[in-house]
């Protein structure tokens, strides 16, 4: 998405008019799911660690929950997300790039809304923002699953945990390999290219839909606002899944 310099004279505006700074931003608009996950990864893998172990009066069974509870939720949040994220960018990018291939004309014209080019329209931008960062939000409930469970692996990982050393290991004899398979399995094609074109056609699917164009000229006049109101319908999914 294109991110627009700052002409007034204010006190930062050398800074918003920074070259780098708006390729910056560009690139965090393009991926903002997974610059949300890659900026919890990093802070659950350096600060949060450190502030749990610096916390006072606190039993160090319960620091090393919290520290792999931690560890364990980032990680699986930043592969999910990752999974299903990357696809629908390359998607939105093919979608910019070829609109009549993948939209309807009159979804075409519907999100233009008067612009010269459809990626710059603020009702296409708002709805493919908001289809990019919904890959926290469906990754949500997963997510929690898995990390739940595995805070016991992690930790037995990590802090050595019900670690025991095996005593005379009965030793088992050893079977020859024989390939059951015929010589051409696991030889599968690339489909790199179609997944993409897969997701791109699903997604074209979603803004020829006349409720979600609705939804998006209602609601594209907030574009500033939808990574807040995603992260609070991501929390509330999770409370309401608990």
């Amino acid at each position: 998405m294109k991110i627009n310099s700052i002409s007034n004279n204010q006190s930062f505006g050398s800074i918003y008019n920074n070259k780098a700074v708006l390729k910056g931003l560009e690139k965090v608009s393009e991926h903002g799911a997974s610059f949300i996950a890659a900026t919890s990864l990093v802070m659950a893998t350096t600060l949060k660690p450190a502030v749990i172990s610096l916390t006072p009066n606190v039993k160090k069974e319960n620091k090393e929950h919290a520290i792999t509870s931690s560890l364990t939720s980032a990680l699986t949040k930043f592969a999910m997300v990752e999974a299903v994220a990357l696809p629908i960018e390359g998607a939105i990018k093919k979608i910019d790039k070829e609109p009549e291939r993948f939209l309807k004309e009159n979804t075409v014209n519907a999100l233009k809304s008067g612009s010269k080019k459809l990626s710059e329209s603020k009702k296409y931008q708002f709805a493919s923002q908001f289809m990019k960062l919904s890959a926290g939000l469906i990754t949500a409930i997963p997510k929690s699953v898995i990390s739940v469970a595995l805070i016991p692996v992690a930790m037995d990982l990590i802090f050595n945990k019900n670690k025991s050393k095996k005593q005379n290991p009965v030793q088992t004899p050893k079977r020859r390999k024989e390939n059951i398979f015929s010589e051409d399995f696991g030889k599968y094609p690339s489909f790199k290219g179609s997944v993409t074109d897969i997701t791109a056609k699903g997604i074209g699917k979603i803004f020829n839909n006349g409720a979600v164009q609705n939804f998006v000229k209602k609601h594209s006049s907030q574009n500033e606002n939808i990574a807040r109101n995603m992260t609070m319908a991501t929390d509330a999914l999770l409370s309401l899944s608990f």
